[in-house]
C-alpha cells in the first residue's frame, strides 16, 4: 500500500473513530435525558422539535415516526431506551477513547465486538426490514474496515 493510501486510510479510520465517540456522547446524554424526563415532557418536547418541519412538509417520514414513538411510549419502554442509550453510549465513547489512544491491544476486542454487533443489526434487519437500520448496519460495517486497516497497519510498523 502506498503512503498515500496508507495517510488517507488513517484519517478515515481517525474520522470515523472520533464519529462513534461523538455518536456515544450524544447517545449517553440522551439516555440521561430520557430517564429524567416524564413521558408527557418526551412527547411535549418532541412535537416542539417536529413542529417546524411539520409544518413544511406534514408527511415527512422522521418527524411523524418521533411522534409516533413517543406517542405509544409506557414507562417499562421508557425505561430499557434510557437504559439501552445510556450504555450503548458509554460502550461506544470508551471504544473511541481506546481506539484514540493507540494501544494495539484494543483493536482486537473492538473489531470482535462490533463483528458481534454487525451480525445482532443483520438478524434484526431479518425481523423488521428496517432500511434504517441497513443504513446503519453499512456504517457500521465501513466503520469495522477502517479499524481493520489501521490495526494491519500497526501491525506492519511493530
Amino acid at each position: 500500500m502506498s503512503s498515500k493510501s496508507r495517510k488517507y486510510l488513517h484519517r478515515l479510520f481517525i474520522l470515523s473513530v472520533v464519529a462513534k465517540g461523538l455518536d456515544g456522547v450524544l447517545e449517553s446524554i440522551a439516555g440521561v435525558i430520557v430517564f429524567s424526563t416524564s413521558r408527557l415532557d418526551l412527547k411535549n418536547l418532541v412535537i416542539m422539535l417536529t413542529a417546524p418541519e411539520l409544518g413544511e412538509d406534514p408527511t415527512d417520514l422522521v418527524a411523524n415516526f418521533m411522534r409516533h414513538v413517543v406517542s405509544g411510549l409506557t414507562s417499562n419502554t421508557k425505561y430499557f431506551v434510557a437504559a439501552y442509550l445510556l450504555v450503548n453510549g458509554l460502550v461506544k465513547t470508551a471504544v473511541a477513547a481506546g481506539l484514540i489512544s493507540g494501544r494495539n491491544w484494543v483493536f482486537r476486542p473492538v473489531l470482535a465486538l462490533l463483528a458481534i454487533f454487525i451480525t445482532y443489526q443483520l438478524f434484526r434487519f431479518t425481523n423488521t426490514h428496517s432500511l434504517i437500520l441497513l443504513g446503519f448496519t453499512c456504517l457500521d460495517l465501513l466503520v469495522l474496515l477502517f479499524i481493520w486497516a489501521e490495526y494491519r497497519a500497526r501491525l506492519v510498523v511493530v
